[in-house]
């Protein structure tokens, strides 16, 4: 990802070396994302982990997945409570400007990026952008 999309790690300008947790309330896990271009790392850790992130990003699967997607307006989802920021606000805001500001979508580039997993991830993908509110993905 750091060769693929280098914008995104010069967009976070201070906050490229802040911890993140973030926070699918429908999971048993939270994941901890450190956007270091020298060592990223996306982690699942348990919920009852002591992470000290310099910020926290929650809410539903589908909200923060439309947001990674390029799909949905991410303050809307702020102000509407559907996600939710504790921590270092400047940081949150960030990185939520750095995925903002890119072209097409950071989850197709995973995707893309995702070897022999390509064809189940994609379907999946396909999957989850079809699927209607209330629906299970």
């Amino acid at each position: 990802m750091t060769r693929k999309r280098p914008e995104l790690f010069e967009r976070l300008g201070p906050h490229v070396h802040s911890t993140y947790v973030i926070d699918v309330t429908e999971l048993p896990f939270v994941l901890r994302l450190r956007p270091d271009p020298d060592a990223p790392g996306l982690t699942a850790h348990r919920r009852t982990e002591q992470l000290d992130p310099d910020a926290t990003i929650a809410g539903p699967f589908s909200a923060l997945f439309d947001v990674m997607d390029g799909t949905a307006d991410s303050d809307a989802l702020f102000f509407s409570r559907d996600i939710s920021i504790s921590g270092n606000t400047e940081a949150a805001v960030c990185l939520r400007s750095a995925l903002d500001d890119l072209e097409g979508s950071i989850i197709e580039d995973l995707v893309h990026m995702s070897g022999p997993l390509y064809a189940p991830l994609r379907f999946a993908l396909t999957r989850l952008r079809k699927a209607k509110p209330g629906d299970q993905p």
